[in-house]
């Protein structure tokens, strides 16, 4: 009977360990169970979030081929900006995912002297384009003239808005996601904190609403794709534009040759050059305009007057003959920028050349036009009234020493220094 008794309660023990064992076992794949979710939702996640981000950058490129296309292709040619889109709003205020980008411009002038345009960077609104797949954003700008913009410096999209003043700024942002669905506002697409687009009462306070507008719109639209796209409008590009239009390859010759009696090259022709009562008489070709004064203000003077506007392009090699004299703003994109070589016409018998330079920009920490570049290796500075000077081989595209003098230089060949 003690026997049987034993057996018994072993029986007992046995089934609570294998009851315990069971609920452990079941605890575990609980558990696993539990993290295998996880880790399915968050693949998931993760594969919408890439798919999101993908169909987001396809219409940020396909808004800039489409404004592009529209510009080679409709009648107004590069006249076409898109229709403006304003914001839905109520009080000065909106809900509208995009509204930052297509809020209006006030004219009220920011702090840093810039006039209120519109959009998120003051420069002008962006326009919507609805898409099955989502929302494209676009913006054509071509601001020759916007002087409170280019001072502002680090302002929009560009960090030097005026060396692209002489292109068309082609700006589209793709966002994933319709606003209705069947005539029906989707709720989760929908701002849940308004932000203010109109009504501001200065440009310090316009400053900071649209600061804040801009963050929380990040904070909504994660998923936001930029592209931006320059197209050349041709011949105003630059003020002196040699096409080579037939690509012929021909050098471009520019200046007056010095007479120069006697040489090989005019012992025939003695008219060759020119002179003033039998004296050689070098007369510059002059590109471009100084500054009246230097240091000239720049927003304090009322851009009233801009110095520069020297610039050449070329694309075909170019000789350059006599005195050549270069006004350039640097901020404002001007350069010499040659396609080929440049080459002094010290090559031709009893010829000689010289190029002198002055690389003008804009300071904006002290509102002033200045041109002190300091000329590397030369142990001086260049201003306006002493140019950097190049004589001879010393501007030639062979030159060993050749340099692009902080961009305003520049030759169509490839090496250091280029």
């Amino acid at each position: 009977m003690a026997q049987r008794a034993r057996l018994s309660r072993k029986r007992r023990n046995e089934k609570g360990q294998t009851l315990i064992i069971a609920l452990l076992v079941m605890g575990v794949l609980l558990i696993l169970g539990f993290a295998f979710a996880q880790i399915i939702r968050q693949a998931v996640n993760n594969a919408n979030t890439v798919k999101r981000g993908g169909i987001a950058n396809d219409l940020a490129v396909s808004g800039a081929k489409f404004a592009h296309s529209q510009m080679l292709n409709s009648p107004p040619g590069a006249d076409w900006r898109p229709v403006p889109t304003p914001p839905s709003s109520s009080g000065g205020f909106s809900r509208d995912p995009d509204a930052v980008y297509l809020r209006p411009g006030s004219g009220l002038t920011l702090p840093n002297g810039q006039v209120d345009l519109g959009g998120p960077d003051f420069d002008g609104p962006f326009s919507r384009l609805m898409t099955p797949e989502g929302r494209q954003l676009i913006r054509v700008s071509y601001t020759k003239d916007r002087f409170d913009a280019f001072a502002a410096s680090g302002s929009g999209s560009l960090r030097r808005r005026g060396q692209a003043r002489n292109y068309l700024v082609i700006e589209s942002i793709g966002r994933s996601g319709g606003i209705d669905n069947a005539g029906r506002i989707d709720p989760t697409i929908v701002l849940d904190t308004p932000v203010q687009v109109s009504g501001f009462a200065s440009g310090a306070q316009l400053e900071a609403a649209v600061g804040a507008a801009k963050g929380i719109d990040q904070r909504f639209n994660t998923q936001t794709k930029r592209v931006m796209a320059m197209a050349d409008v041709g011949l105003t590009s630059s003020p002196l534009f040699i096409t080579d239009k037939h690509r012929t390859g021909e050098v471009a010759e520019l200046g007056f040759p010095q007479a120069r009696s006697g040489a090989a090259s005019v012992a025939s022709n003695s008219s060759v050059g020119i002179t003033f009562e039998g004296v050689p008489v070098t007369i510059p070709s002059l590109y471009g305009n100084p500054p009246s004064i230097e240091p000239l203000g720049g927003a304090s003077n009322n851009w009233s007057e801009i110095p520069g506007f020297g610039g050449l392009v070329s694309n075909t090699s170019v000789k350059f003959h006599g005195d050549s004299r270069f006004f350039m703003n640097y901020s404002l994109g001007d350069g010499i920028r040659v396609k080929g070589d440049i080459i002094p016409a010290d090559g031709d018998a009893g010829s000689t050349s010289s190029l002198r330079l002055s690389r003008i920009y804009y300071d904006s920490n002290s509102d002033q036009w200045r041109s002190d570049l300091f000329v590397y290796g030369s142990g001086v500075g260049s201003t306006v009234a002493t140019p950097i000077t190049l004589v001879g081989q010393a501007m030639s595209s062979e030159n060993p020493n050749y340099s692009t003098f902080a961009g305003i230089y520049r030759d169509g060949l490839i090496g250091t220094g280029r």
